[in-house]
């Protein structure tokens, strides 16, 4: 009777060491357990419980909506040895990780249709509103289906230059022979 229970203890051991489970939801709270009834509120929360974990298997389930990352998810492999991570929307519901910061902006309207707001996000070569991408302000105007969307020869002209109040926050793209081009922000 010793030898069968002994022979039953090996495959209890490998069940116990089995998946740890975690829910992420807009709705939960990272001071949960992180079960479907009490979901946490960051991905990175359930990030690092699962590193923590003594299981070898973790699945984080990601519930509908989008997730706005302040900083990107890292998964060195050195902190996950031996251990298998999947990550999931749950029952596949929609969900969207985005890099991009979601603003709170005041807009002012100005002359010609254009608005203007201030925001302290840094700088940003795209924006969208209500999930439309928006065309920023530059030179010379957007002109679909071109290079670019438009191209001036004279972009960095020194007249041009000087006439500049606050070059700081401006990008430069640069397009060079055969068409290839370049970003400098």
């Amino acid at each position: 009777m010793k030898t069968k229970l002994l022979a039953f203890l090996p495959f209890m051991a490998t069940f116990a060491m089995g998946q740890q489970t975690y829910f992420v939801s807009h709705g939960g709270n990272d001071s949960a357990d992180g079960s479907l009834n009490s979901p946490l509120l960051h991905i990175h929360e359930a990030l690092e419980r699962g590193k923590a974990s003594a299981e070898r298997e973790i699945h984080i389930y990601i519930r509908e909506g989008k997730y706005y990352l302040d900083t990107p998810l890292v998964v060195d492999a050195g902190e996950w040895k031996n251990k298998r991570l999947t990550l999931s929307a749950y029952n596949n519901e929609p969900v969207v990780l985005s890099g991009a910061r979601k603003l709170s902006l005041k807009w002012v309207k100005q002359k010609n249709g254009i608005w203007k707001s201030k925001t302290e996000a840094g700088k940003g070569d795209q924006l969208f509103v209500d999930g439309e991408k928006r065309i920023l302000a530059r030179y010379p105007n957007f002109e679909e289906g071109t290079i670019f969307n438009g191209t001036a020869a004279d972009a960095l002209a020194p007249a041009r230059v000087k006439r500049w109040k606050s070059p700081g926050g401006g990008f430069i793209h640069a397009l060079h022979a055969r068409d290839w081009g370049i970003c400098i922000m």
